[in-house]
């Protein structure tokens, strides 16, 4: 029994325990103030482009992908799933996500539903 308390009272003092606490707190307080509003903002921008382009903007879908991708990064860190600490400490992911292949199935579901299905050249012409 004194063994494990001695063990908890070593892992207390470990300045590592207490500066990825912090580095949680800090990607937290980042997720609540930054990032939850920029979805938001992005998501009502979308409406309006998509009400008066009729589709959505494809740099705002970008923006969108790598903000999904940053806040997988920040919810891998601070669940303790990944030990490597995101942007600004490694690279702002990149475009092409890195999925487990559970994840990956999902992603595939989710694009098969969210792909645009435009007309061809030639039913266009026929409409007319």
């Amino acid at each position: 029994m004194s063994g494990s308390l001695k063990n908890i009272g070593e892992n207390l003092l470990n300045p590592s325990n207490w500066i990825h606490l912090g580095l949680i707190a800090g990607f937290v307080f980042l997720l609540y103030i930054v990032l939850i509003p920029l979805v938001i903002i992005v998501m009502v921008a979308q409406l309006l482009f998509s009400v008066v382009t009729n589709e959505p903007n494809t740099n705002l879908k970008e923006l969108c992908v790598r903000v999904f991708l940053y806040l997988q990064e920040i919810l891998n860190y601070v669940t303790y799933i990944s030990d490597v600490k995101p942007f600004p400490f490694s690279p702002f992911p990149d475009i092409e996500p890195t999925f487990t292949q559970d994840q990956s199935a999902a992603f595939s579901k989710m694009s098969e539903y969210t792909e645009e299905k435009k007309p061809s050249p030639k039913e266009d012409s026929e409409s007319t």
